[in-house]
């Protein structure tokens, strides 16, 4: 969640809108317990609280953001066609889509731990139809 917080925070500067969203997200962050014995409470330091009501929120917006600035870099530096590419990319919560291009590359999404899961073979004979 601490990641997740960094990530936006220099923008809190830039754009006053983000500051209730930051100031929410720390709260989460800090107050966000777990009981899984009726004798033991435990402190969540690590990751997005799943299973809170804005857990899925907080998934669409740290991966938008990494997106975004992905884009706008490739914008700022004179690839619009490149970008134009993840014009089929699709993303719902943290499950990731794209169509006519490579997927945006892990280094963009600062190394976030991800699995593939398309097997490129079995993707190829369907297309091909053999």
């Amino acid at each position: 969640m601490i990641d997740c917080i960094k990530l936006i925070e220099e923008d809190v500067e830039e754009h006053s809108r983000f500051r209730n969203i930051y100031f929410l997200m720390i709260y989460i962050s800090n107050n966000t317990y777990i009981a899984y014995d009726p004798n033991k409470v435990r402190r969540q330091r690590v990751g997005i609280p799943m299973g809170t009501n804005c857990a899925p929120e907080i998934a669409n917006l740290v991966l938008y953001v990494y997106e975004a600035r992905y884009i706008d870099k490739l914008n700022a530096n004179n690839k619009r066609e490149e970008a134009r590419k993840h014009k089929y990319t699709h993303r719902s919560i943290d499950d990731i889509i794209t169509f006519n291009t490579e997927p945006i590359s892990r280094e963009a999404y600062d190394n976030l731990e991800y699995t593939q899961q398309v097997n490129e073979d079995d993707v190829a004979r369907k297309i091909s139809g053999v």
